[in-house]
């Protein structure tokens, strides 16, 4: 079952294999100026939308079919290359447009007695694209 999908990487439960996020967070925020008026009150004005920002994990497992090395290669390879896509949760599109990779963060890497990287995990930080 496809839960998600970030370009061509996809998120996802099957009897093959699993690849799924974790400790998902969005926030977003607004942006004003603020105008300094003699003898009165400070006037706000709203200027646009903030960029938003979307932070989760992805555990990635070796027995659970993944191929920990090269999905997490994928990911660096889109943050390197400022790969821009929508992020599509449960069929949704997340926001009005598309997400970058900002920041990724891998830890938690296991490599097995054959030599092979048996678990990474990867933090990922995205930010909206206009």
């Amino acid at each position: 079952m496809e839960l998600a999908t970030f370009g061509d990487i996809v998120f996802k439960v099957d009897s093959q294999s699993v690849k799924t996020l974790s400790e998902y967070s969005r926030k977003g925020s607004s942006r004003w100026a603020t105008h300094e008026i003699i003898g009165a009150e400070i006037k706000p004005d709203y200027l646009g939308a903030g960029q938003g920002e979307i932070n989760f994990k992805i555990v990635l497992l070796l027995e659970l079919g993944s191929s920990p090395r090269a999905d997490a290669d994928e990911l660096w390879e889109m943050m390197n290359t400022g790969e821009v896509a929508a992020l599509i949760i449960g069929g949704i599109p997340v926001g009005d447009g598309l997400w970058y990779i900002e920041t990724l963060e891998e830890a938690e890497c296991f490599i097995n007695i054959r030599g092979e990287v048996q678990k990474i995990e990867l933090t990922a930080i995205l930010k909206e694209y206009f």
